[in-house]
């Protein structure tokens, strides 16, 4: 009798109703306030529909065989953002982080990768490439751990990814 005298005054004065927009409220600030860790899933091999040079910030098409490279402005200017399309479908993106992003910020989340590389041939010997095959998700990060580029790629892709673009 006495719980439910509880519940009752609890629901009359509105209090369970406010602990709940509360709880709502705290879920939405306790997500972190750092760039997003993107994977690609199997939608992501979709058909392209909207033209990749019609982003604003498309730099050039480059065609190499089978491939369209397209390049896009990035926060480094030396290192642009790239898509790479095969037969119509993305099977390569990198991109430049617009925030600061720490490689904790991938290997929390997403736990060991499952490919640790040494060396870039743009960046040099003192950085490592991290690779989460079955995400499709590589980056770059520097002895630092600042994360200097982020790669996706299909999971499907992953020896193309691996022969051609992660230590580029």
């Amino acid at each position: 009798m006495g719980l439910l005298f509880l519940i009752n005054a609890l629901f009359s004065t509105g209090e369970i109703q406010e602990k709940n927009i509360k709880k709502d409220t705290l879920e939405q600030r306790t997500q972190p306030d750092r760039t997003p860790t993107p994977t690609l899933t199997e939608d992501y091999e979709d058909e392209i529909e909207e033209p990749l040079d019609s982003l604003p910030n498309f730099l050039k098409i480059e065609v190499n065989g089978e491939e369209k490279i397209h390049y896009y402005s990035s926060q480094n200017p030396d290192r642009p953002d790239i898509s790479v399309q095969k037969y119509g479908k993305i099977v390569f993106e990198r991109r430049i982080p617009l925030l600061l992003t720490t490689a904790e910020d991938y290997t929390v989340p997403m736990g060991k990768p499952e490919i640790i590389l040494t060396g870039s041939s743009f960046y040099g010997q003192n950085v490592t490439v991290y690779v989460y095959e079955k995400g499709g998700v590589g980056f770059i990060a520097n002895d630092e751990g600042i994360v200097l580029e982020q790669h996706l790629f299909p999971p499907n892709e992953r020896e193309y990814y691996l022969r051609t673009w992660a230590q580029k």
